[in-house]
Order: structure tokens, then sequence, then C-alpha cells
């Protein structure tokens, strides 16, 4: 069951570090390109925020799979 709530908990909040407005991850790039306009940083993220819907929906709306997933390797 915590394996359960665990992973889609993870990747929701991973998800979460990187779109603009509150993303944490969004900060530190801009901070280390300082010639880079954070309208510059938000436009290069958008390509690592559009898959995380994918990734996550699955984990959240179907339960079993974030049980199913680790028990293959």
């Amino acid at each position: 069951m915590l394996v359960w709530f665990g992973i889609p908990v993870l990747a929701s909040v991973e998800a979460g570090m990187i779109p603009p407005r509150f993303g944490m991850n969004r900060f530190v790039v801009n901070a280390m390109a300082r010639h880079a306009p954070m309208r510059e940083t938000c436009r290069g993220v958008a390509g690592f925020v559009v898959p995380d819907v994918p990734r996550v929906a699955p984990l959240t709306l179907l339960p079993w799979l974030s049980l199913w997933l680790p028990g293959l390797w």
C-alpha cells in the first residue's frame, strides 16, 4: 500500500518542480544560465512538462500500475 502511495506522490512532486510560476527547478536553471531571461527559461522547460502528464495520469488513475511495474524488474 505504501508503494502505491509513494510512486504517484514522488512522480507528482517531481512534475510540480518544473512548470513555470512555482517550479523550483526553473529558478535553479535560470540562476545557472545568468545570461538567459526568465521567459526563455520558461520556454525551455516546457518540453519537460508535457511528458509528465501522460506519465503521472496513469499512475494516479490506475493504482495497480505502480505495483505491477516495479515487479517486472
